[in-house]
This record gives structure tokens, sequence and C-alpha cells, in this order.
């Protein structure tokens, strides 16, 4: 058992069934591109190509 803190809630009018998974998706791979992959700490500078769903979720 987590505690609520553990949990997001999706934004208001999201698909719960469809597109709410994406929301904790993208923001793994782009924490797991950034210090998984690249070894990135909190203040590093970086580059993220595009303005999606993965790079919002890394900055």
């Amino acid at each position: 058992m987590h505690p609520a803190t553990t949990f997001m809630h999706a934004p208001p009018g999201y698909d719960l069934v469809v597109g709410a998974a994406t929301i904790t998706t993208a923001g793994l791979t782009g924490w797991h591109a950034q210090v998984v992959h690249v070894g990135s700490n909190a203040g590093d500078p970086g580059l993220l190509l595009s303005t999606g769903g993965v790079s919002i979720r890394a900055l």
C-alpha cells in the first residue's frame, strides 16, 4: 500500500481509461532518459528536443 501522495490526479475531462496512464508514462520516460541514460542530476543543464509530453515532463 502506498500513501495517497504517491499518486497524481488526472486533469478534469481526461479520458481515465486511455489517457490517464500516459501522464505517468511520459514522466517516467523523461526521467529515465535524463537520469539513467545521461546521468543528469538536479540543476544540470540539458537540451530537450521537442515540445511533446516527454520533453515537458523532463523539465
